[in-house]
């Protein structure tokens, strides 16, 4: 299937323009599902391009959904840790990976990284931006996205065969949230952007993933009731079947 839907590209390229740069992309598995035993997933973007230039490069991206969240600095008052000063990201992402034929600061100028949203400042922009410490909190907001596998921020994983077709796969850890996934393909050359394709990507619960999910949020109280209730069970069968005569 994959074979038929690269060569479908290849011919709708060949019969485009020779100057036209704009590539034509598909992904492997379009409906990601996170089921029992989920470990991760490998997101394959393929297509074909024609760049009309010798230097041409491409840039992969895939961006996850916003996924709000507060970035808290531990500080030690009497001996104790304690919760600090904190900022909040409304619009950082969830999931972040990029994949280039060379590292991007070499083949792509700050400027066009910055209208491209490549930027760190760009993705990671906290509520407040103007605050002294919004660096330290962009800084720690994303060590703890790479440690976790969810910030990629480069890779060589974009692969051209006979100057026209290309691959590219990213990793997805078992913690990637769910929703709409943007992907962007950039062709580049002299630094600049010559040309953006977008696809979509959605990543969803399925199974009974999906029913403990959908259930806590329509009836909370309910869903909690049935947590401690069977987390009683299992604890007076525990007690039972463990106990020392």
């Amino acid at each position: 299937m994959i074979r038929l839907t690269i060569a479908l590209l290849t011919w709708c390229l060949c019969s485009a323009p020779p100057l036209a740069a704009k590539p034509v992309i598909d992904v492997a598995q379009p409906l990601v599902e996170i089921r029992s035993f989920f470990y991760g997933a490998n997101i394959l973007v393929f297509g074909a391009v024609a760049c009309g230039q010798p230097d041409c490069d491409l840039i992969v991206v895939v961006k996850g959904p916003p996924v709000p969240v507060t970035v808290r600095r531990k500080e030690r008052v009497a001996g104790i840790w304690v919760n600090g000063k904190s900022e909040r990201f409304n619009t950082a992402p969830g999931y972040f990976a990029l994949a280039a034929t060379q590292p991007v600061q070499h083949i792509l100028s700050e400027s066009g990284r910055l209208r491209a949203g490549l930027r760190d400042t760009t993705l990671f922009k906290p509520n407040d931006p103007n605050t002294a410490d919004a660096a330290a909190f962009r800084s720690g907001l994303i060590d703890d996205l790479n440690q976790r596998g969810l910030y990629q921020p480069y890779t060589e994983a974009v692969s051209i065969k006979e100057g026209t077709l290309f691959r590219a796969t990213l990793e997805a850890p078992a913690e990637v949230p769910t929703g709409a996934f943007e992907i962007k393909v950039f062709t580049v050359s002299d630094g600049d952007i010559t040309s953006e394709t977008q696809q979509t990507l959605t990543v969803k619960k399925a199974g009974f993933e999906a029913f403990v999910s959908d259930s806590a949020k329509k009836y909370p109280y309910f869903y909690g009731g049935i947590s401690v209730f069977l987390a009683l069970i299992f604890g007076f069968v525990s007690a039972n079947i463990f106990s020392r005569p």
